[in-house]
């Protein structure tokens, strides 16, 4: 990084070891080194472990104060997100060697190269399938081909999916000249912790019928699919999932229904898309489909956290 910068500079940037005692919450959270920059120490602090952007703040706030010079953060790789906000709240940065932003010199420098990208708040259908297949296959590396190949999508689709993992997090696109590539470089955990935010609940609608509907096409979903999976008991009606091609066969609409008040003879969600060839929902996305109030049952919440952690081990 430090010879990046010198490019930028077209000067050498001097380095000094860095040798004083970091506060007890910070041990372990940084790598710290000296630059002199035009006469002026400069505390660089590379990041030892995942930190959020207000927490950074905070740092970059106590460790100026602690050694009376400008800080700036250093990352081998991080979200575009998080590059965003740092921005945002004026925290220098530098990241690899393709971008410096440290305003206290003037300097504000881009890669060319890099893509102006959509906002995203949450992920396509498209995509959410291919985060949730890659923790369930393994998936480590999948060029457009096999991207579109595996979703049954146009090369088209599989390069707005590209966009939009790059957008989540610029790791996960490894870039060979103009070719492109799906890169799961981190653990299935920290995967998970970088992608969950974006995702989406499947569930579009429910129908609470009044008697049970019994059909081959139906799946377990909600706490009658996670009653599958862990030791939660199910209700006392079962709940069901359709996918809006389901929703018409079955007629839904033409079925007599009951206030929510009352106990259904079953409950039918209709839901965005299904990734499971068996008669449950896929685990992660029964999870993003559970209501505020469901898992706010700590019973559930717990059996929650072990259906995850049993999914990504």
């Amino acid at each position: 990084m430090k010879k990046y910068v010198e490019s930028i500079l077209h000067f050498e940037i001097q380095q000094k070891e860095f040798q004083s005692a970091l506060p007890l919450y910070l041990k372990g959270k940084y790598d710290l080194e000296n630059w002199q920059i035009r006469g002026q120490s400069v505390l660089v602090a590379y990041p030892k472990v995942d930190i959020g952007v207000v927490a950074i703040e905070k740092h970059r706030s106590k460790l100026e104060n602690m050694f009376e010079m400008p800080v700036v953060f250093a990352f081998e790789k991080t979200t575009r997100y998080k590059i965003k906000k740092m921005t945002e709240k004026g925290i220098p940065f530098i990241l690899n060697d393709r971008q410096v932003f440290m305003p206290f010199f003037g300097i504000v420098m881009n890669d060319s190269n890099m893509r102006d990208l959509p906002e995203i708040e949450k992920v396509s259908i498209q995509t959410q399938k291919l985060i949730l297949l890659a923790i369930y296959h393994r998936w480590t590396i999948m060029d457009m081909t096999e991207v579109s190949q595996q979703l049954n999508v146009s090369r088209m689709t599989a390069s707005r999916v590209f966009d939009e993992l790059e957008r989540i997090d610029s790791s996960l696109i490894s870039k060979e000249g103009k070719h492109r590539k799906f890169y799961l470089c981190m653990e299935l955990k920290q995967f998970w912790k970088s992608v969950q935010p974006f995702l989406f609940n499947p569930v579009i609608r429910e129908y609470r019928l009044e008697q049970k509907l019994y059909d081959p096409i139906l799946k377990l979903s909600g706490i009658s699919a996670l009653s599958q999976y862990t030791m939660i008991n199910d209700n006392s009606y079962p709940t069901y999932s359709l996918t809006r091609k389901g929703e018409k066969w079955c007629r839904l609409k033409e079925h007599s229904q009951v206030p929510k008040w009352e106990s259904p003879g079953c409950i039918v969600q209709i839901v965005k898309y299904e990734l499971n060839e068996k008669d449950v929902m896929d685990p992660l996305s029964v999870v993003l489909s559970l209501s505020k109030k469901e898992k706010a049952d700590p019973r559930i919440e717990e059996e929650i956290e072990k259906l995850i952690q049993g999914v990504l081990e």
